[in-house]
């Protein structure tokens, strides 16, 4: 069994009274990666909504003459015609969005109320992606709206800074625009993750005691009853720990400003500690022995960048 140690990590995360008590939902990556075909569940404007409004009947005797030319031209339109004006409708709507994500990356601000930030954030880019993607010749078409509003032209001015910086240049080429904001979408997604961290260590606190040790009874208690909440928490949990190990595999890995990796470590000392009491008492012994290791791993050399 694990035993309780005295590491700190109630200061470390911030916690939020409008956090709800179960772990935060982290689907957002599950379907899809960067220039996979991105699909977009719901925006600040739905699509289908965009849709209706722009494929309003016409009443063509009323409106209009009988000159067949005309009447060949409405009958071939569709909604296709449509596709850059519900792209500008929904771009200028969620890029204040993503302005506000680079905010808080900017201020470095990984706490767990900012969750749903970076998640709309992402949602915004992903509209970018899908615009390019679908058809490159729509970008184009929407130069005019982003040259001319403040948010689209800033979004679009980050992701062709990030660009430069990681290729010496800046983007020229459909492709290479692509891949600009796929870059924006990665740091994004960092910045996303770490707000995982944190809220799960919000949720962490009340497996543990006051003094710091591990509930043991309160865990027991929640096996025995067969909690249905307990079995998804932990793979949460679990899930959110290995999102913890790849981040300090990598160079983007501070969540707490300052901490140099210090808030990471803790995270997973504290998890693992958990999990590997959790299948130790559900007789899970494969899944114990990998979480004892990494207690007791990152316990010992506590790795710090």
């Amino acid at each position: 069994m694990p035993d309780n140690n005295d590491i700190d990590f109630d200061s470390l995360f911030i916690d939020d009274d409008n956090i709800k008590d179960d772990i935060i939902d982290d689907d957002l990556f599950s379907q899809h990666e960067p220039g996979s075909g991105t699909h977009v569940e719901k925006h600040a404007v739905d699509e289908k909504e965009a849709e209706i409004i722009f494929e309003q009947p016409v009443d063509i005797e009323e409106n209009l003459s009988n000159d067949p030319e005309i009447h060949e031209e409405i009958k071939k339109r569709t909604s296709r015609d449509f596709e850059p004006d519900m792209d500008a409708i929904l771009i200028t709507a969620q890029s204040p969005m993503i302005i506000e994500g680079m905010k808080y990356m900017t201020l470095k601000d990984f706490s767990s109320r900012r969750h749903q930030v970076y998640a709309e954030a992402i949602k915004g880019i992903d509209l970018f992606i899908k615009i390019i993607e679908r058809n490159p010749n729509n970008y184009h078409k929407l130069a005019a709206i982003i040259n001319t509003d403040i948010d689209c032209k800033e979004v679009e001015k980050t992701a062709f800074n990030l660009y430069k910086i990681k290729c010496s240049e800046l983007p020229e080429n459909d492709l290479q625009k692509l891949h600009s904001f796929q870059i924006f979408r990665e740091k994004l997604k960092t910045a996303y993750k770490k707000t995982l961290i944190s809220s799960t260590m919000v949720h962490l606190k009340k497996y543990y005691l006051m003094s710091g040790g591990l509930d043991q009874e309160k865990l027991n208690r929640l096996v025995k009853d067969n909690d249905p909440g307990i079995k998804d928490e932990i793979n949460k949990i679990g899930q959110h720990v290995q999102i913890a190990v790849e981040l300090l595999k990598g160079n983007d890995f501070e969540i707490a400003k300052g901490m140099k990796g210090k808030d990471a470590n803790i995270f997973i000392i504290k998890s693992s500690q958990l999990l590997y009491y959790y299948y130790t008492i559900t007789h899970n012994k494969d899944a114990s022995d990998y979480y004892r290791r990494l207690y007791n791993t990152y316990k010992k050399y506590f790795i710090v960048k």
